[in-house]
C-alpha cells in the first residue's frame, strides 16, 4: 500500500510539472506573437523611417543650397574679374590714344611752321585736347546707358499669375539638369526674388482647388508678399499639402528652395 501511494504522489508530481511547462510554453509564445504584430511597434518603426527620409531630404537640400552659394560666389568673382580688366583696358587705351595723338600733332608740324607764334600754337592745342575729352565723356556715356539697358530679362510682376509664369519658365530651365543658380543666371533673376513668392506657385501646382480659393478672397490691394505669406500658412497647416510638395522637390517637380 505504502509503495503504491508513493507512486501515486511521484505520477501527480510530474503531471503537474508538465502542465506547468505546457502553461509556460503557451505564455511564452503568445508574448511572442505579440511583440512581433504590436501596432506600437510599427507605428514607432514607421515614424522612424519618416525622421529618416525628412533628415536625408534636409540634408540634400543643404547640400544643395551650399552648392548653389558657391556657383554665385564664383559667377560674381567671375563678374568683378572681368569688370576690372575691361576698366584697365579702357584706361590703357585712352592713355594710349593720348600718346599717339600728341606725336602725330608733332610731327605734322614744317619747319616753317616753327616761326609760328607759340600763343596761336597753344590755344589750337587746347581746343584740340578739349575735344578730346569730350569725345571721350560722350563714349563713357553711351557705355553707361549700354549697361544700363542690359538690364535682367524679366519684367517686374504685379499679380499671382505672373509670379507663377515667372516660376514655372525658372522651373523649366531647372528641369532641363540646371541647378538653381544657372537656372536663376539664365533668366535673369535672383534667388531671393523667387524664394519670396515661391509658396504661391508651390501652392498652385501642388493644390489647385486650394490656390484658386484663396486667389478668390485675395483683395484687389492686397500686396503680392502679404498673399505669399497667407499661401505659405496653408502650406504649413494642411500637413498633405506640405507633404505632396516635399515629394514634388525631391522628384524635381518644383524648385528645391527652403524657407528661412
Amino acid at each position: 500500500m505504502k509503495v503504491s501511494r508513493r507512486r501515486t504522489k511521484q505520477q501527480e508530481k510530474r503531471e503537474d510539472s508538465g502542465s506547468k511547462c505546457e502553461t509556460t510554453h503557451d505564455n511564452t509564445s503568445a508574448a511572442g506573437r505579440g511583440d512581433s504584430h504590436s501596432p506600437t511597434a510599427q507605428i514607432a518603426l514607421a515614424k522612424a523611417k519618416s525622421e529618416v527620409e525628412l533628415l536625408k531630404l534636409k540634408v540634400a537640400s543643404q547640400q544643395e543650397k551650399i552648392k548653389d552659394l558657391e556657383e554665385e560666389r564664383d559667377f560674381l568673382r567671375t563678374q568683378l574679374t572681368q569688370a576690372n580688366k575691361a576698366e584697365e583696358e579702357k584706361e590703357e587705351g585712352g592713355v594710349k590714344r593720348k600718346k599717339k595723338s600728341i606725336v602725330i600733332d608733332s610731327s605734322s608740324f614744317d619747319s616753317s611752321d616753327s616761326f609760328v607764334d607759340s600763343d596761336s600754337t597753344d590755344s589750337s592745342f587746347e581746343k584740340k585736347k578739349k575735344k578730346r575729352r569730350e569725345k571721350i565723356k560722350g563714349k563713357k556715356e553711351k557705355m553707361k546707358r549700354k549697361k544700363e539697358k542690359k538690364g535682367p530679362i524679366f519684367q517686374r510682376v504685379c499679380v499671382p499669375a505672373e509670379v507663377i509664369r515667372r516660376y514655372e519658365k525658372v522651373l523649366a530651365i531647372y528641369m532641363k539638369g540646371n541647378t538653381m543658380a544657372k537656372s536663376f543666371q539664365k533668366y535673369g533673376v535672383d534667388r531671393n526674388t523667387i524664394a519670396q513668392t515661391a509658396s504661391i506657385a508651390e501652392l498652385s501646382l501642388a493644390a489647385p482647388e486650394t490656390y484658386c480659393q484663396l486667389n478668390d478672397d485675395r483683395g484687389k490691394k492686397e500686396k503680392l508678399l502679404d498673399f505669399a505669406k497667407k499661401c505659405q500658412d496653408v502650406i504649413a497647416s494642411d500637413k498633405s499639402i506640405a507633404e505632396k510638395i516635399s515629394n514634388m522637390k525631391v522628384e524635381g517637380k518644383l524648385l528645391p528652395i527652403q524657407k528661412k
